[in-house]
Protein backbone atom coordinates (compact mmCIF):
# COMPACT_ATOMS: atom_id res chain seq x y z
CA UNK A 1 0.00 0.00 0.00
CA UNK A 2 1.69 3.24 -1.00
CA UNK A 3 1.93 6.02 1.96
CA UNK A 4 3.29 9.21 2.09
CA UNK A 5 1.55 12.49 1.79
CA UNK A 6 0.43 14.57 4.07
CA UNK A 7 -1.43 14.43 7.46
CA UNK A 8 -2.30 16.35 9.88
CA UNK A 9 -11.12 12.78 16.65
CA UNK A 10 -10.87 14.73 15.06
CA UNK A 11 -9.88 14.46 18.04
CA UNK A 12 -11.67 13.03 15.03
CA UNK A 13 -13.11 15.17 17.34
CA UNK A 14 -11.92 12.58 19.58
CA UNK A 15 -15.06 14.25 21.38
CA UNK A 16 -18.86 13.60 20.81
CA UNK A 17 -19.71 15.26 17.40
CA UNK A 18 -19.39 12.96 13.89
CA UNK A 19 -16.21 11.63 14.82
CA UNK A 20 -14.49 13.46 12.33
CA UNK A 21 -11.43 14.61 11.81
CA UNK A 22 -11.12 16.90 9.02
CA UNK A 23 -8.70 17.44 6.12
CA UNK A 24 -7.17 20.38 5.33
CA UNK A 25 -5.83 21.33 1.87
CA UNK A 26 -2.54 22.56 1.66
CA UNK A 27 -1.55 23.50 4.80
CA UNK A 28 1.85 23.50 5.73
CA UNK A 29 2.63 23.45 9.75
CA UNK A 30 5.67 23.72 11.51
CA UNK A 31 8.11 20.90 12.26
CA UNK A 32 8.09 17.34 10.07
CA UNK A 33 5.09 17.38 7.81
CA UNK A 34 4.29 15.29 5.29
CA UNK A 35 1.94 16.75 2.67
CA UNK A 36 0.20 14.70 -0.11
CA UNK A 37 1.31 18.07 -2.60
CA UNK A 38 4.96 17.82 -1.44
CA UNK A 39 6.82 17.20 -4.75
CA UNK A 40 9.81 15.30 -2.82
CA UNK A 41 7.44 12.92 -1.52
CA UNK A 42 6.86 9.89 -3.60
CA UNK A 43 3.26 8.75 -3.26
CA UNK A 44 4.16 5.28 -4.75
CA UNK A 45 5.83 4.54 -1.28
CA UNK A 46 9.10 4.39 -2.52
CA UNK A 47 11.72 7.22 -2.29
CA UNK A 48 11.95 9.65 -5.15
CA UNK A 49 15.25 8.99 -6.71
CA UNK A 50 16.94 8.26 -10.42
CA UNK A 51 16.93 4.78 -12.05
CA UNK A 52 21.00 5.44 -12.71
CA UNK A 53 23.36 7.82 -13.96
CA UNK A 54 22.66 10.64 -15.45
CA UNK A 55 24.22 10.48 -18.93
CA UNK A 56 24.76 14.95 -18.77
CA UNK A 57 26.82 14.46 -15.72
CA UNK A 58 29.79 12.13 -16.97
CA UNK A 59 28.95 9.99 -14.86
CA UNK A 60 28.93 5.92 -16.01
CA UNK A 61 28.14 4.74 -12.82
CA UNK A 62 31.27 3.41 -11.76
CA UNK A 63 33.39 4.33 -8.99
CA UNK A 64 32.74 5.16 -5.78
CA UNK A 65 29.44 5.96 -4.67
CA UNK A 66 29.03 9.96 -3.80
CA UNK A 67 26.46 11.52 -0.92
CA UNK A 68 23.15 10.78 -3.30
CA UNK A 69 23.23 7.02 -2.63
CA UNK A 70 22.29 8.18 1.69
CA UNK A 71 18.95 9.64 -0.26
CA UNK A 72 15.99 7.84 1.35
CA UNK A 73 18.48 6.55 4.53
CA UNK A 74 17.98 7.19 7.79
CA UNK A 75 21.11 7.78 10.44
CA UNK A 76 21.42 4.39 11.10
CA UNK A 77 20.96 3.48 7.05
CA UNK A 78 18.29 2.09 7.19
CA UNK A 79 15.25 2.78 4.42
CA UNK A 80 13.64 5.83 5.60
CA UNK A 81 9.83 5.62 7.15
CA UNK A 82 7.83 8.70 5.36
CA UNK A 83 5.12 7.28 8.13
CA UNK A 84 7.00 6.62 11.37
CA UNK A 85 4.88 5.36 13.87
CA UNK A 86 4.55 3.27 16.73
CA UNK A 87 3.70 -0.41 15.83
CA UNK A 88 0.25 -0.15 17.85
CA UNK A 89 -0.73 2.32 15.50
CA UNK A 90 -0.59 0.72 12.47
CA UNK A 91 -2.83 -2.08 13.71
CA UNK A 92 -5.31 0.42 14.80
CA UNK A 93 -5.06 2.54 11.46
CA UNK A 94 -3.88 0.38 8.58
CA UNK A 95 -1.56 2.26 6.03
CA UNK A 96 -4.63 1.77 3.34
CA UNK A 97 -6.59 3.82 5.85
CA UNK A 98 -4.19 6.81 7.06
CA UNK A 99 -3.52 7.09 3.37
CA UNK A 100 -7.66 7.84 3.31
CA UNK A 101 -7.43 10.23 5.74
CA UNK A 102 -4.22 11.99 3.87
CA UNK A 103 -5.76 12.15 0.71
CA UNK A 104 -8.55 14.51 2.44
CA UNK A 105 -6.32 16.87 3.91
CA UNK A 106 -5.25 15.04 6.88
CA UNK A 107 -2.01 15.87 8.43
CA UNK A 108 0.36 13.51 10.56
CA UNK A 109 3.56 14.23 12.05
CA UNK A 110 5.68 11.42 12.10
CA UNK A 111 9.31 10.31 14.25
CA UNK A 112 9.44 9.16 17.71
CA UNK A 113 10.50 11.74 19.90
CA UNK A 114 6.91 13.58 19.78
CA UNK A 115 6.46 16.28 22.82
CA UNK A 116 4.63 15.75 26.23
CA UNK A 117 1.06 16.46 25.79
CA UNK A 118 -0.22 15.59 29.23
CA UNK A 119 -2.57 18.34 30.26
CA UNK A 120 -6.24 19.87 29.69
CA UNK A 121 -7.36 21.55 26.53
CA UNK A 122 -10.24 23.91 25.72
CA UNK A 123 -11.19 22.76 22.10
CA UNK A 124 -13.31 25.25 20.44
CA UNK A 125 -13.57 26.84 17.43
CA UNK A 126 -13.31 23.92 15.43
CA UNK A 127 -14.99 23.47 11.73
CA UNK A 128 -15.72 20.88 9.14
CA UNK A 129 -13.24 21.37 6.40
CA UNK A 130 -13.97 18.09 4.59
CA UNK A 131 -16.34 15.72 5.08
CA UNK A 132 -17.72 13.09 2.60
CA UNK A 133 -20.79 14.68 2.33
CA UNK A 134 -20.41 18.10 0.93
CA UNK A 135 -23.01 19.87 2.30
CA UNK A 136 -21.70 19.34 5.47
CA UNK A 137 -18.29 21.63 4.89
CA UNK A 138 -18.08 24.50 6.92
CA UNK A 139 -20.23 23.35 9.90
CA UNK A 140 -18.51 24.15 13.51
CA UNK A 141 -18.07 21.41 15.66
CA UNK A 142 -18.99 20.86 19.44
CA UNK A 143 -16.80 22.86 22.03
CA UNK A 144 -15.09 20.27 24.50
CA UNK A 145 -12.35 19.90 27.05
CA UNK A 146 -9.91 17.51 26.00
CA UNK A 147 -7.84 15.46 28.70
CA UNK A 148 -4.46 13.33 27.58
CA UNK A 149 -2.57 12.15 30.31
CA UNK A 150 0.58 9.85 29.69
CA UNK A 151 0.93 6.47 31.02
CA UNK A 152 4.16 4.36 31.75
CA UNK A 153 4.53 3.23 28.05
CA UNK A 154 6.18 6.81 26.47
CA UNK A 155 4.17 5.30 22.90
CA UNK A 156 0.25 5.69 24.54
CA UNK A 157 -1.74 8.28 25.89
CA UNK A 158 -4.74 8.08 27.74
CA UNK A 159 -7.36 10.55 26.30
CA UNK A 160 -11.05 11.59 27.33
CA UNK A 161 -13.38 14.36 26.12
CA UNK A 162 -16.32 16.51 27.66
CA UNK A 163 -18.43 18.24 25.45
CA UNK A 164 -20.15 21.53 26.52
CA UNK A 165 -21.78 24.65 25.24
CA UNK A 166 -24.74 23.28 22.28
CA UNK A 167 -23.57 20.02 22.70
CA UNK A 168 -24.07 17.32 24.78
CA UNK A 169 -22.09 13.40 25.43
CA UNK A 170 -18.54 11.87 26.04
CA UNK A 171 -15.97 10.07 24.36
CA UNK A 172 -12.96 7.96 25.56
CA UNK A 173 -10.11 7.77 23.12
CA UNK A 174 -8.49 4.02 23.32
CA UNK A 175 -5.18 3.60 21.87
CA UNK A 176 -3.78 6.92 21.43
CA UNK A 177 -0.29 5.95 20.06
CA UNK A 178 1.85 8.99 19.58
CA UNK A 179 4.86 9.90 16.63
CA UNK A 180 6.52 13.43 16.47
CA UNK A 181 9.66 15.11 16.95
CA UNK A 182 10.21 19.20 16.85
CA UNK A 183 7.34 19.70 19.46
CA UNK A 184 4.67 18.23 17.02
CA UNK A 185 2.81 15.15 16.87
CA UNK A 186 0.13 13.06 15.68
CA UNK A 187 -1.99 10.82 17.81
CA UNK A 188 -3.71 7.52 16.25
CA UNK A 189 -6.58 6.67 18.29
CA UNK A 190 -9.73 5.04 18.40
CA UNK A 191 -12.85 6.51 19.73
CA UNK A 192 -16.35 5.36 21.31
CA UNK A 193 -18.49 7.75 22.51
CA UNK A 194 -22.34 8.61 23.14
CA UNK A 195 -24.07 12.01 22.11
CA UNK A 196 -27.68 12.30 22.30
CA UNK A 197 -28.62 8.92 21.99
CA UNK A 198 -26.06 7.31 19.56
CA UNK A 199 -23.36 5.43 20.68
CA UNK A 200 -20.57 5.40 18.29
CA UNK A 201 -17.25 3.98 17.12
CA UNK A 202 -14.32 5.58 14.97
CA UNK A 203 -10.84 5.58 13.82
CA UNK A 204 -8.76 8.50 13.15
CA UNK A 205 -6.14 10.91 13.87
CA UNK A 206 -5.61 14.09 15.79
CA UNK A 207 -2.16 16.49 14.78
CA UNK A 208 -0.74 19.68 15.88
CA UNK A 209 2.39 21.85 17.15
CA UNK A 210 2.61 22.08 21.53
CA UNK A 211 3.90 25.69 22.41
CA UNK A 212 3.81 26.61 26.26
CA UNK A 213 0.36 28.06 26.26
CA UNK A 214 -1.42 25.65 23.94
CA UNK A 215 -1.96 24.26 19.87
CA UNK A 216 -2.56 26.78 17.80
CA UNK A 217 -3.02 24.62 14.96
CA UNK A 218 -4.75 21.58 15.73
CA UNK A 219 -6.25 19.24 13.14
CA UNK A 220 -8.56 16.18 12.85
CA UNK A 221 -9.43 13.63 11.02
CA UNK A 222 -11.50 10.45 10.90
CA UNK A 223 -13.26 7.38 9.41
CA UNK A 224 -16.71 6.29 10.77
CA UNK A 225 -17.48 3.41 12.64
CA UNK A 226 -20.63 1.22 14.03
CA UNK A 227 -23.34 3.21 15.71
CA UNK A 228 -25.93 1.86 17.80
CA UNK A 229 -29.09 3.55 18.92
CA UNK A 230 -29.11 4.27 22.78
CA UNK A 231 -32.80 5.95 22.05
CA UNK A 232 -35.26 5.24 18.86
CA UNK A 233 -33.56 6.04 15.44
CA UNK A 234 -31.08 8.83 17.68
CA UNK A 235 -27.89 7.63 15.26
CA UNK A 236 -30.27 7.90 12.05
CA UNK A 237 -31.59 11.46 12.58
CA UNK A 238 -27.59 12.76 13.66
CA UNK A 239 -26.46 11.48 10.78
CA UNK A 240 -29.51 12.88 8.42
CA UNK A 241 -28.95 15.93 10.27
CA UNK A 242 -25.14 16.29 9.47
CA UNK A 243 -23.90 16.12 12.99
CA UNK A 244 -22.94 13.04 12.84
CA UNK A 245 -20.58 10.56 10.90
CA UNK A 246 -21.84 7.37 9.08
CA UNK A 247 -20.21 4.23 9.28
CA UNK A 248 -17.19 4.45 6.38
CA UNK A 249 -17.43 8.18 5.92
CA UNK A 250 -14.63 10.47 6.60
CA UNK A 251 -14.21 14.52 8.06
CA UNK A 252 -11.09 16.48 8.62
CA UNK A 253 -11.77 19.16 11.51
CA UNK A 254 -9.65 22.23 11.71
CA UNK A 255 -9.63 24.34 14.94
CA UNK A 256 -9.21 27.86 16.20
CA UNK A 257 -6.13 28.21 18.93
CA UNK A 258 -6.74 25.48 21.80
CA UNK A 259 -5.35 26.46 24.79
CA UNK A 260 -4.01 24.61 28.09
CA UNK A 261 -5.92 25.04 30.90
CA UNK A 262 -4.33 22.54 33.37
CA UNK A 263 -0.94 21.18 33.12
Amino acid sequence: MAVGARIRTDMTRTIALPLTILALGALHLPGCIITATDPEIDTSGSHMGTDGPDPSSGDTGSGNADESDDEGLDETGAEEDELERPDGARELISDEDLQRLIDKGAVVYPGNTPPDISGVFDVTGGAIVYHDREWIEGTPTCSFLWTLESTSDPEVYLSSTADYGACSGTSEGQGNFISGKDGCFTLYRQVEGERDGCEYESVGIVSGCLTDDGIPDKIGASLGGPLHNVQPNACESLVDQGFMKDEGEIDVVEYDFVSRVEG
